[in-house]
């Protein structure tokens, strides 16, 4: 019940934002920046002001069905306060992009890169505190072949990715603190946080399928 009303204030801080921010805004509002932080893409006001509400709505309605949808939608029961704490980490972080958009289209001279490589860095540290506690399921965690097929191997999975995004968050925090925006360090970040955990899972389903074929060796067989 907490969560829900969180989520729902969310939107609504949102939402309100949009509307009392919308007469202060420049005519065309940064929405994208490179990795040196100098603004890439504009969009006018109009379409720009209430882009990131509408993506806020879409995230918490996606995240109300996708559970109803899932083949293991029974799974979702065993990590239910996660999956809870997860949406309102999505939605908030979106919800401090929109804020800092906001601030930077009136305060150009503002350092948004630093603030949100922080807020990132912050979300990936949550996440990983929580992946641990993921269950198997088809739309949230790291799903790939392994995972998916052998619990076992999500589980462990999911242990290890739990602390690769949280050293890639620290390592996002520590970059944006130090203003360090180097397209090396984005890309040591983004290999740790997705390449290693792919690497250990397929370590395990080698190690498994090796001690299964062993197991049926050694299996007598009927005479």
């Amino acid at each position: 019940m907490i969560r829900t009303v969180s989520n729902l204030l969310l939107i609504l801080v949102s939402l309100t934002t949009a509307v009392l921010s919308y007469p202060y805004l420049p005519e065309n509002v940064p929405m994208h920046w490179n990795i040196n932080g100098q603004v890439d893409n504009y969009e006018p006001k109009e379409r720009a002001v209430f882009f990131m509400p509408s993506l806020v709505i879409v995230m918490w309605v996606l995240f109300w069905v996708l559970p109803k949808i899932d083949p293991k939608k029974d799974k979702y029961k065993l990590f239910l306060p996660e999956w809870l704490s997860l949406q309102t980490i999505f939605l908030g972080f979106f919800v401090y992009l929109q804020l800092l958009t906001i601030y930077t289209s009136i305060n150009p001279k503002f350092d948004f890169m630093s603030l949100m490589f922080v807020g990132m860095g912050l979300m990936f540290f949550a996440i990983g505190n929580f992946l641990p506690k993921i269950r198997q399921n088809y739309f949230l965690g790291i799903k790939i072949p392994w995972t998916l097929t052998n619990e076992n191997n999500w589980n462990k999975t999911h242990r290890f990715g739990g602390w690769c995004f949280m050293l890639s968050g620290m390592m996002l925090i520590v970059q944006g603190m130090l203003k360090i925006f180097f397209p090396a360090l984005v890309f040591w970040v983004l290999m740790v946080m997705m390449f290693l955990p792919i690497v250990y899972s397929y370590s395990i389903f080698l190690k498994t399928g090796k001690d299964e074929t062993s197991k049926r060796l050694r299996k007598p067989t009927d005479s």
